[in-house]
């Protein structure tokens, strides 16, 4: 039979570790995702919206129609440089690009 004091548990490794969620990226995450409207504008902002912030930087972004994607799509390179500036005001500085999706009706 093995001797415990060689074995530690998973509880004990993780505190050796220091894992904590990092409640501060997500709070900047949510202020980003809140400046939408002002990012976009009012008419595109009403039929699209942020959806997650991957850990590569890619930002899913959906989309009410095909319309809309297409409109997105077509001024992402403007749309890209709002966001990384206002990405790196919230220290959000891995900020890439937008992936736009769309729903179709259901």
């Amino acid at each position: 039979m093995a001797n415990s004091e060689f074995f530690e548990t998973a509880a004990d490794i993780l505190k050796t570790m220091n894992l904590q969620y990092d409640y501060s990226y997500e709070k900047n995450v949510q202020t980003l995702f809140s400046q939408w409207i002002d990012i976009v504008g009012e008419n595109l902002a009403k039929y699209s919206s942020p959806q997650r912030l991957t850990e590569n930087g890619i930002l899913f972004v959906c989309c009410k129609n095909s319309i809309v994607a297409n409109e997105l799509f077509n001024n992402r390179t403007s749309i890209n440089k709002i966001i990384k500036t206002k990405a790196k005001e919230l220290y959000l500085n891995d900020f890439k690009y937008i992936k736009i999706t769309y729903k179709s009706k259901e």
